[in-house]
């Protein structure tokens, strides 16, 4: 037999764990036909020598909003940072949003709150279900891996719109139904963004009934309605609605919010571990960076989104309104349950530390250009406002297309502290990534697996090699149910990442967050060769696959 490729003379980390060995790989109809360790001579169309390098499955991005950008005739440009950094396979949907189940009524709305993971051009929202999106991406020829989730809030918003109530049986019916039916369309899970309007105003038993609508085995996601005070209630509810649902859980960016709620999270793992004990799938994942980045909505407590945007920029213009905000902001901390008090989940403004953390982004207005990338308190410096002010204007000018990073920006200490949380071993990785069509700042987008290998694995040995690998390919592909994949093994797809061990190393930072990464030297995604030499193929090699459920 002539095989497609032969990838020769490369230590194999075939995802597992288990320490290295030599071997071939000989790759045939975007399969691996056999791991050949006795390293005979075997003819290729193509020859590739590994030597002195690391051969491992491809990366698995277990977290990622890219559905809007695998929906662009642009895609294969936008997501070039991450097959360069060896990512092979996406998961999209999470937060509870997802483009589908969505009517036309909706769009407008999702649109702006959802900006910062709109492409910024080329979007025809040509589908309203999950079948039409996914058919909708595969005749696009995508460039990686996608599997995709059903979101929650999206089939919220869809049947009940911006309005803080419960569901009539009839509406709660019908949300169960849009789950089952994107399911059976093809999705791969459902995913809750709790923390998210119009997430935040659905009660436990609202999403048990949706998460029934789950086959057996499912696979469930969540932003947590707590990832500080509220830790351990946050964690107990999605165990009991997993635990109802008969269905596995993964929980995203699990890590404490703010250092004063270390023990709250360390409360929540063991719930977790006492849940594992009795027989639950459950996982999590988080990005090696001390910055998260997001919609600039989320600064605003939840009341203010009742009834949608029109009445939120409504009261936006209320003198009363803003003096309430400020007020809020400096007085109100968040209460549990958020759906009866209409409070944040996590926000807590610090007056000590002011607005210095927050940096924004996806300016329009020509006036506005210059604070691209700014924090707040510099903006508002420049506008002779207050802080507070300066917020409320310019998301009316720019009617709330913003977004925003928190954190410690290019700070090695607050990112080498990560590794106490990295290191769990049923921690995966992901870039949650936001902003990919807007010139996006944050270097997740450019560096995040490289950071695990170079930082994580080679610098700082939070963990050995082997085991960043396994966290980056079969750990997730075990939590969200993707079969042949993340593995290096007969009959597995041939997603594969050809790298130098003691070269790879992330370049990006929020300072220049536009640097590919050096030592990834070889993407292969379904056996073609999409990353080689020096040269991205995107343009015209596109061999991903929509990963429909089975």
């Amino acid at each position: 037999m002539k095989f497609d490729i032969s990838v020769q003379n490369g230590t194999i980390l075939d995802g597992t764990g288990h320490q290295g060995f030599p071997a071939d790989l000989l790759i045939k109809d975007a399969r691996i036909a056999a791991v050949d360790r006795t390293q005979s001579p075997h003819e290729a169309h193509q020859v590739i020598n590994a030597s002195q390098r690391i051969v491992s499955p491809g990366f698995i991005d277990v977290h990622t909003h890219a559905d809007f950008i695998f929906a662009s005739p642009r895609h294969h440009q936008l997501l070039e940072p991450f097959v360069r950094q060896g990512v092979t396979t996406m998961v999209t949907g999470n937060c509870g949003v997802s483009p589908a189940p969505m009517n036309s009524d909706c769009i407008d709305q999702f649109s702006a709150y959802w900006d910062c993971i709109l492409p910024g051009e080329g979007l025809g929202w040509g589908w309203r279900t999950m079948s039409e999106f996914l058919h909708h991406i595969e005749t696009l020829r995508p460039v990686l891996n996608m599997s995709q989730l059903v979101g929650h809030g999206t089939v919220r918003l869809d049947v009940l719109g911006y309005n803080r109530r419960s569901p009539t049986a009839g509406e709660l019916e019908t949300m169960r139904r849009h789950v089952r039916q994107s399911i059976e369309e093809g999705a791969a899970g459902l995913s809750f963004g709790l923390g998210y309007v119009p997430g935040i105003w659905a009660d436990t038993a609202e999403l048990i009934h949706v998460a029934r609508g789950l086959p057996p085995n499912g696979h469930i996601t969540v932003h947590l309605r707590g990832q500080t005070r509220f830790f351990d209630k946050a964690v107990e509810e999605m165990i009991s609605v997993a635990e109802a649902a008969g269905a596995s859980l993964q929980r995203s960016h699990f890590v404490p919010f703010k250092e004063t709620y270390t023990e709250q999270f360390f409360s929540a793992y063991q719930l977790t571990e006492s849940a594992r004990a009795r027989g639950m799938n459950i996982g999590y994942d988080l990005l090696p960076y001390a910055v998260a980045s997001t919609t600039i909505f989320m600064l605003y407590p939840p009341w203010m989104l009742e009834g949608g945007l029109p009445a939120f920029f409504t009261r936006l213009g209320r003198r009363e309104i803003r003096d309430r905000l400020i007020d809020e902001f400096k007085h109100r901390k968040p209460e549990w349950p958020q759906w009866k008090s209409g409070t944040w989940c996590d926000f807590e403004w610090d007056e000590e530390a002011g607005w210095g953390d927050y940096r924004f982004y996806g300016f329009r207005k020509k006036e506005h250009l210059a604070y691209e990338g700014l924090n707040l308190e510099a903006i508002a410096e420049d506008m002779s406002r207050n802080p507070f002010e300066a917020l409320f204007d310019l998301t009316v000018a720019e009617s709330g297309r913003l977004y925003y990073t928190s954190g410690s920006h290019d700070d090695e200490g607050f990112d080498m502290a990560m590794g106490m949380f990295l290191q769990l071993p049923h921690m995966s990785f992901m870039t949650d990534a936001v902003g990919i069509g807007r010139q996006a700042k944050h270097p997740s987008h450019y560096g995040t697996f490289p950071r695990f290998l170079a930082r994580h694995a080679r610098d700082w040995a939070t963990f050995p090699l082997a085991e960043a690998i396994r966290k980056c390919t079969s750990l997730p592909a075990h939590q969200l149910g993707i079969k042949d994949r993340g593995v290096i093994r007969e009959g597995a797809y041939a997603d594969l990442v050809i790298f130098d061990p003691d070269t790879v190393e992330d370049m990006a930072s929020f300072a220049a967050p536009y640097r590919y990464p050096q030592g990834i030297e070889t993407v292969l995604i379904n056996g073609a060769p999409v990353w080689h030499n020096g040269e991205y193929l995107g343009a015209n090699e596109r061999p991903g696959m929509v990963l429909r459920n089975p």
